[in-house]
């Protein structure tokens, strides 16, 4: 098959991956039932998720500009906070998940005056996050009902997250080489990359600090579902949230499903089901986890709109 049609084919296959999945989850749990979960959760519950979101977006954006100082941008937290929304909404109608990763990457190291910047430190925070989110994973590991299977699994996936870490600069300069005759610009970047990644973000004090602000990114993360049944009163419901998120957010990164729909919320309903949570309500928590894309894509979406008004008026917007 040519490169032009797996391009074609392997969107439209995921489409419908996303649609039988979802498909089959409504087979098994009516309308009725879902509409009863999501009644069950208190409107304090989801005002509580919502600032717990906020809350995520400026961690989130503060770990990105302590990056980019340690390679030398200062650029201010509210730009990266656009440049964060604005990715949103791009995540939520490019066919993959790196998109949005993409589109800030490109948009800060235009605003910072050097590409390779933005590129570096966005690739970083991705390479931390797959280790650590396996770490936040292990607690559901070993509560999970023969979840103690997938132990060795997820100290893979840490081990060789950290290995990624160690490693990335020389891949990296490997691939420079081999770009050259055909690319030289895209050869150029790459030794940006990993000269930061072996320069100021190669050091144990940058990697340490980084590590630390994506367990708080992934720690609040998840506590936006907590947040919404916290007034419920459910201990059992909290516990299951924080031990079965992490795994459905890795088990949703498999490259099988339209930017893991379908696929996620699936996971939700079968791993905080073999936690005690009865289907619809963790259909209901999946919806939601999807619901929070939108409710930062949709702000994202208008910033797209105004900067391309402003554009056409020839404001410096």
């Amino acid at each position: 098959m040519s490169l032009k049609a797996r391009a074609r084919v392997l969107p439209a296959c995921r489409v419908l991956v996303s649609l039988a999945l979802l498909g089959g989850l409504l087979t098994r749990i009516s309308l009725n039932e879902l509409g009863e979960a999501f009644r069950s959760f208190p409107a304090s519950g989801l005002m509580l998720g919502v600032l717990v979101l906020m809350l995520q977006l400026v961690v989130g954006a503060q770990r990105w500009r302590r990056l980019l100082l340690r390679v030398g941008s200062d650029l201010p937290l509210h730009s990266l906070l656009q440049h964060m929304l604005v990715a949103s909404a791009y995540t939520m109608i490019l066919p993959s998940s790196v998109g949005g990763d993409v589109v800030r990457a490109l948009r800060c190291g235009r605003q910072a005056g050097v590409p390779h910047r933005g590129w570096s430190t966005v690739f970083f925070e991705r390479m931390i996050g797959f280790p650590c989110l396996a770490l936040v994973a292990m607690p559901g590991v070993l509560v999970l009902p023969g979840g103690r299977a997938l132990f060795w699994a997820a100290i893979g996936a840490a081990v060789v997250g950290a290995g990624g870490l160690v490693l990335a600069g020389g891949p990296l300069r490997w691939a420079a080489r081999v770009l050259m005759a055909r690319a030289p610009q895209i050869a150029a970047l790459s030794e940006g990359i990993a000269a930061d990644l072996e320069g100021p973000l190669g050091t144990a004090g940058a990697r340490a600090e980084a590590l630390l602000w994506t367990l708080l990114y992934q720690g609040a993360g998840i506590s936006i579902l907590a947040a919404v049944v916290a007034p419920r009163g459910d201990p059992g419901l909290l516990g299951a949230i924080y031990a079965g998120v992490p795994l459905v957010v890795l088990g949703a990164m498999l490259p099988v499903s339209l930017g893991g729909v379908g696929l996620r919320e699936s996971l939700f309903v079968l791993v905080l089901g073999r936690l005690g949570v009865d289907r619809a309500t963790a259909l209901a928590l999946g919806l939601l986890w999807l619901g929070t894309y939108f409710a930062l894509a949709i702000p994202g979406g208008f910033l797209v709109l105004w900067e391309v008004r402003s554009r056409a008026e020839g404001s410096p917007a």
